[in-house]
């Protein structure tokens, strides 16, 4: 049996009633939501408190419909953003250089450009028609961490954050007395939370997971299959369960029952980092949609400063600056039209600039790439403009190959490199200098930090969107850029 649980009355003359009204259902209830109120209703007595549950109560079996909660535009939270090289990563190796990192994250970028273009490849015909395809492959890491919370009690988890996917899964033990820490982090134990509960196969949420639902004849829970780049696997159980995250002030709001893949299997091979993912884009298992909100924003600091970044939902998103109109909504990245891109203050549209997948406009802009990449005639045009600029440093190769165009010196100079701004439609990006080139101190370079994607796919990755607040308006359907000092904001 569950239980309805209300604080009432407290005070010692009874003149008020404090009524929370705290209801976690089981899934086999159809339509159910745990509901948190918090009502104070001034000069009733004990025998009024005992009519308001009733009343409470009978409202939440007329509100109960929905399943998951669709928060009030006036509730505002936040998501703390760890970049995976920041010292505060679990991740972070303080042996190795920071021209080792680089090395690394260019790495990644290339493996998240090579997952994008193979696994989100759409149709002219898909494209025409509004069809969202959903990917089978998920991208084998990420590059900002977000915190949150599961269950009840409530217990911190991570998972990468990815505006190219949708789902949100985290890794899984089902230990009863003590979970081994995994790199700082425990993994959630869905033992031990009173609300946990699986999703049957059968149902509308299971049915969302397109792509790598597995549920067969014998199955009563909802399992899914993830299968990586390198053929390594991770499965688990379609779940729901209460879902916590930090307001402003630092306290925690309850955003209710969320969906989210519970991962019962250790990933293999180098996969092992992978914590889980926040899923951010528009399909139906994804944060944005089960929370129901229209806008979110993120400002990301930058990498060499060691503080947390921000993602921001419900009434904190800034969506102001520059808009530019999102392409193709009903697709599962989020893609905005580059009509061309300038260095200093010469007017500069390059071929290629606005091609993607061959079929239309637009880049992807997209949280788990680090380095943006441009297409091959868009690179190659910016490249040759960019050599013949006057009063540059001495060209020099990078030495390990990570980066086409870079220079002498160890950055003191950068002040005579040129601003670069993308323009998009309606909208433009200024980049800094320090979110344009890379000092490789090691080396004795500086390198222009854009990667010919060798595809006919564009990324505006978020290496290049440093000090910007990033904005996503879902009910407008546009993408907005506001530059601002992260650190501060």
């Amino acid at each position: 049996m569950h239980h309805l649980n209300f604080y009432n009355c407290t005070n010692s003359n009874h003149q008020w009633c404090d009524l929370t009204n705290y209801l976690p259902f089981p899934n086999h209830i159809k339509g159910n939501e745990k509901i948190v109120l918090d009502i104070k209703l001034n000069q009733m007595s004990p025998n009024h408190c005992f009519g308001s549950k009733i009343f409470f109560l009978f409202s939440f079996i007329l509100e109960s419909t929905a399943r998951h909660m669709v928060l009030p535009t006036e509730v505002g939270f936040t998501a703390h953003l760890i970049h995976r090289d920041s010292p505060l990563s679990p991740f972070y190796n303080h042996s190795i250089t920071d021209t080792a990192r680089i090395e690394a994250t260019v790495h990644r970028s290339r493996s998240r450009l090579n997952y994008l273009y193979n696994h989100k490849m759409f149709s002219t015909d898909a494209l025409d028609s509004g069809v969202s395809l959903s990917p089978t492959l998920v991208h084998e890491g990420g590059e900002y961490l977000m915190s949150f919370f599961i269950g009840n009690p409530p217990s911190r988890v991570v998972g990468f954050a990815d505006t190219s996917n949708g789902l949100i899964w985290v890794q899984c033990s089902d230990c009863r007395s003590h979970c081994e820490a995994e790199k700082g982090h425990t993994k959630f134990s869905s033992s031990k939370s009173s609300t946990y509960e699986k999703e049957p196969c059968g149902s509308n949420f299971c049915n969302s997971l397109t792509g790598f639902q597995t549920c067969n004849s014998s199955d009563k829970w909802c399992k899914y299959k993830l299968e990586y780049e390198d053929n390594s696997v991770t499965t688990g159980i379609l779940s729901s369960d209460s879902f916590s995250f930090d307001t402003s002030d630092g306290k925690l709001v309850d955003v209710g029952y969320l969906n989210f893949g519970c991962s019962d299997a250790p990933l293999a091979g180098g996969l092992q980092s992978y914590m889980g993912s926040v899923g951010l884009n528009q399909t139906p298992l994804s944060l944005i949609s089960q929370l129901g909100v229209k806008k979110f924003s993120y400002c990301l600091v930058p990498f060499n400063l060691g503080s947390a970044s921000k993602m921001y939902f419900g009434s904190l998103p800034v969506t102001s600056g520059g808009q530019t109109p999102l392409l193709y909504p009903n697709l599962d990245a989020y893609y905005v039209k580059v009509v061309g891109v300038s260095l200093g203050k010469d007017e500069l549209y390059l071929d290629g600039v606005s091609d993607v997948f061959d079929v239309g406009d637009g880049w992807i802009v997209d949280s788990g790439m680090t380095y943006s990449s441009l297409e091959t005639d868009a690179f190659d045009g910016l490249i040759d403009k960019l050599v013949a600029f006057p009063g540059l440093p001495k060209r020099k190769d990078d030495p390990r190959n990570r980066f086409e165009v870079c220079f002498a010196g160890n950055g003191d100079d950068l002040e005579s490199l040129p601003v670069v701004t993308v323009h998009f439609d309606g909208a433009d990006l200024v980049l800094s200098l320090e979110s344009t080139f890379v000092k490789m101190e090691d080396d004795g370079v500086v390198c222009l930090a854009l990667l010919r994607s060798g595809s006919p796919i564009s990324v505006l990755g978020n290496f290049q969107l440093q000090n910007y607040y990033v904005g996503y308006d879902l009910e407008a359907q546009l993408i907005s850029f506001a530059p601002v000092d992260c650190a501060e904001s």
